[in-house]
């Protein structure tokens, strides 16, 4: 089952983004650079791994091109970014999971994990207070990415079948192109495929004839 992040202490997400935003970039970012910055809490550990399943850090704790993406300008629409990304499986169920309700957050995580019902507070919690940091832009998902092919709309690709339940055959081939952005940090790109294979592979997937 997916392992969703969690912080025990989603009041501090806040003021922890807007510190990476204005502090230099650390060789790693792990429980011995958090005091360096004024975390000296054990709890303040736990934002780690929420830094870590968004893609700011590694697995190693390195800040990847997304950490070092969200100190520009343009932050909110960076971290909306990496958190469609990281939470694509939410954001398949509800197409703005941001707006959602405490009741409709849980149900998903609490479908998509065995985690006690304090855990997944605390993991709605923790989507929750990055949402209130990040900006949407339209489009900003994988499935935006796949081409428009006269004929048919594509709802997902992968095993895809006609809606009226025919099978196309073999002999549909779709070609799909991918801007993939300059960055020598393979972790950016494997962000990347993990969420392209979700969407390829996913099993209810249908091409709608227009």
């Amino acid at each position: 089952m997916p392992d969703y992040p969690y912080t025990t202490v989603p009041g501090r997400i806040r003021g922890f983004l807007e510190t990476i935003r204005s502090v230099a970039v650390p060789e790693k970012a792990n429980r011995n650079w958090l005091p360096k910055i004024g975390l000296n809490s054990s709890n303040d550990r736990t934002m780690l791994s929420v830094l870590k399943y968004i893609g700011f850090i590694n697995e190693r704790g390195k800040p990847t091109d997304l950490w070092k993406n969200y100190r520009r300008a343009n932050h909110e629409e960076v971290l909306g970014d990496a958190i469609r990304t990281a939470y694509n499986s939410l954001f398949k169920v509800h197409e703005n999971p941001c707006g959602c309700s405490t009741k409709e957050l849980k149900d998903f995580f609490r479908a998509e994990t065995e985690s006690a019902e304090g855990t997944i507070s605390k993991m709605v919690d923790t989507f929750n207070a990055l949402c209130r940091m990040a900006s949407f832009r339209p489009g900003n998902s994988i499935e935006s990415a796949l081409p428009e092919i006269p004929g048919i709309r594509m709802k997902d690709v992968g095993h895809a079948k006609f809606a009226d339940g025919r099978d196309p055959g073999k002999n549909v081939t779709i070609n799909i192109n991918i801007n993939l952005p300059e960055t020598m940090d393979e972790e950016v790109y494997k962000r990347i495929f993990k969420a392209l294979k979700e969407e390829l592979f996913s099993m209810d997937q249908v091409i709608t004839p227009r």
